[in-house]
């Protein structure tokens, strides 16, 4: 089987993976809940503008990250948006683990 079809073979088994059904799920959630979706969406462009800020070289500072984990604190009381992120780290970590298994096998 060449590398083509062994990826598909891996594409398909991630499509029934618990981790990838279990976030879909959460994220449809997530989606047909307004306060969840706006809870969400502020908390990622306040962790994508710190990300941004880290890779252009600037510091960000302790205030930005207290509000971060602040807003993260508040938005974790809601269930939804609870379980969204809670299947969104396990798919990441599934993502870890794969491209760490690929690494070290490339890296052979």
């Amino acid at each position: 089987m060449g590398v083509i079809e062994q990826a598909k073979v891996l594409a398909s088994e991630l499509a029934r993976s618990k981790e990838l059904t279990d976030f879909k799920a959460a994220e449809s959630q997530v989606r047909t809940d307004q306060n969840a979706t706006k809870m969400v969406t502020k908390y990622m462009e306040m962790e994508e503008a710190m990300l941004l800020k880290q890779m252009q070289g600037q510091q960000v500072t302790q205030d930005e990250v207290t509000k971060l984990n602040s807003w993260r604190e508040q938005i974790m009381q809601n269930d939804i948006v609870r379980r969204f992120f809670v299947t969104k780290q396990s798919l990441d970590r599934l993502w870890l683990q794969l491209n760490q298994i690929i690494s070290s096998v490339m890296g052979q």
